[in-house]
């Protein structure tokens, strides 16, 4: 198709004063990188769970061939769109049809168990998985996704890698998983892709993905 409603939801990000900016810049850059798409790029400001459960709001998803949802906190996107309309509505749009784009926070709170990035990170708290809200279960299959596994932002001084945690308590959080449980982890720059109906996968990018568990 070329021509394309694009829906972006800012739901991870919403607690941010600057969300309105940080979505922007994403839908600037669909425009400027599709020019060969007749692209309508809506950005969808559900900030909150009142948001998320607002007819009116959800209603902006209708006819929406791509759905996107990125950056922002884990923990909050998974408490703003647990148990909400939005949450359902972008289920059934993409049990018929459209594609789902997910990134960094997103693609965790979707996961069965959600990585609280910030709370370990920069808060302090114990290395510990809260329940994420499992959407893959529902469109694909039971998955729990660390993105930016190989992350090095830290440099040479500190080891950023397993989603900015680092290796040693990415190892530690894996041991208390379930051994049943299906982690996949992400690289930068990288991407994969899932075609829902044949369910064939493929990995496009700068690195890769690898399969820790199960």
């Amino acid at each position: 198709k070329r021509h394309l409603k694009i829906s972006l939801i800012t739901t991870p990000a919403g607690f941010q004063p600057n969300v309105e900016h940080v979505y922007g810049e994403i839908k600037d850059f669909l425009l400027a990188s599709l020019p060969d798409f007749n692209l309508t790029v809506n950005v969808i400001f559900a900030n909150n769970s009142v948001d998320a459960r607002n007819p009116e709001i959800v209603s902006q998803l209708d006819d929406s061939d791509v759905i996107f949802m990125g950056p922002g906190s884990p923990t909050y996107a998974v408490r703003h769109l647990n148990d909400t309309l939005l949450l359902s509505k972008i289920i059934e749009l993409v049990k018929n049809g459209s594609t789902l784009i997910l990134a960094s926070a997103a693609t965790i709170s979707c996961s069965r168990y959600a990585m609280p990035v910030y709370e370990i990170f920069k808060v302090g708290e114990k290395v510990q998985w809260v329940d994420g809200l499992n959407i893959f279960k529902d469109i694909w299959q039971e998955k729990t996704i660390i993105p930016h596994f190989n992350n090095r932002e830290g440099g040479a001084d500190l080891d950023t890698s397993y989603c900015y945690i680092g290796k040693g308590r990415g190892e530690k959080m894996l041991s208390l998983l379930p051994h049943t449980t299906s982690v996949v982890a992400i690289d930068e720059h990288t991407c994969l892709i899932v075609d829902l109906g044949t369910k064939e996968e493929s990995v496009r990018g700068k690195g890769g993905t690898d399969q820790l568990l199960k």
